[in-house]
């Protein structure tokens, strides 16, 4: 992550579009300071994939259609005991990626950012209202799991929560519980299985590793066609500067450049824990102020 800034200036400079991986930058006024130095000289994307899962596309098509009114409720989960000894004494998650024993903001800097994006995609702004973390694990710098408890219009109100360190579930991949509930339907995803419970119910099951890398594609895909035919990036600025929670998506897409696409393939975007702070930054700045010699 602590080359992300530099990166991202070199492209900037260079007018070259970016979609960056998370973290976007250590901290939210290192994020901000990037933000403003790059202004709207590019397109800028952070690489927010798990609204890209086939599972999550189907949840919103259907709370599109209207097919579970007016949406009061949200709770999504992941659940992993990749941070738990095995039978040989070994922690399976630091074994796969040993970079998670350092990280100051383990669970929700690395994994509930996705989740956060998520529940905002299909319930609307929200806001923080609590959060808390656990650290109970001194073979990790980080919390290994945490409850965020947002808050909308109308009474609108969702719960995120993870835990790294849970017995029985899981090592190789985290799994995923949702629960999405409207005044004429609600939405059960568990394990593998979607359920849409209306007045006309649905199922579907679904490949998760399939799932997984379709995810990372349609992110990248809807970037390049965002570049390709100058729409908005649905991964818009979103500011959260502290407590007052999650903001609003703001930047219109303009004309679109012809310009190479630089990819920083580290991580995805910024949301951080610290004492009573929960910061998420996902954004996207406008058309280059350089590209206007570029090739239409």
């Amino acid at each position: 992550m602590h080359t992300h800034a530099a990166l991202c200036r070199l492209a900037a400079d260079c007018g070259v579009h970016i979609l960056c991986q998370k973290p976007l930058a250590p901290t939210l006024a290192e994020a901000s300071e990037l933000l403003a130095n790059i202004g709207s000289r590019v397109r800028f994307m952070v690489h927010e994939n798990w609204r890209f899962r086939p599972q999550y596309r189907q949840v919103k098509a259907w709370v599109n259609a209207g097919d579970l009114g007016d949406v009061r409720y949200c709770r999504l989960a992941t659940r992993s005991s990749g941070l738990l000894p095995d039978e040989e004494g070994r922690r399976p998650a630091l074994q796969r990626q040993p970079f998670l024993a350092s990280l100051s903001r383990l669970i929700i800097g690395e994994a509930l950012v996705h989740h956060l994006d998520v529940v905002t995609w299909l319930m609307g702004p929200m806001q923080v209202a609590s959060a808390k973390a656990a650290h109970g694990l001194p073979q990790v710098s980080g919390e290994h799991a945490a409850t965020i408890l947002l808050s909308g219009d109308e009474g609108r109100w969702a719960l995120v929560e993870g835990d790294y360190a849970a017995a029985g579930y899981p090592s190789a991949q985290a799994t995923d519980s949702l629960e999405l509930i409207g005044q004429r339907g609600s939405v059960r995803f568990e394990g593998s299985r979607l359920t849409l419970l209306s007045a006309m119910p649905q199922e579907a099951e679904y490949n998760l590793a399939d799932s997984y890398s379709r995810s990372y594609a349609g992110a990248i895909a809807h970037f390049a066609q965002c570049m390709r035919r100058g729409r908005a990036i649905r991964n818009g600025r979103c500011r959260a500067p502290r407590c007052s929670g999650i903001g609003r998506s703001g930047l219109r897409a303009r004309r679109p450049h012809r310009r190479m696409i630089f990819r920083i393939d580290v991580g995805v975007t910024a949301a951080m824990l610290a004492g009573e702070t929960l910061d998420v930054l996902d954004i996207a700045t406008r058309r280059s102020s350089c590209g206007r010699g570029a090739r239409k």
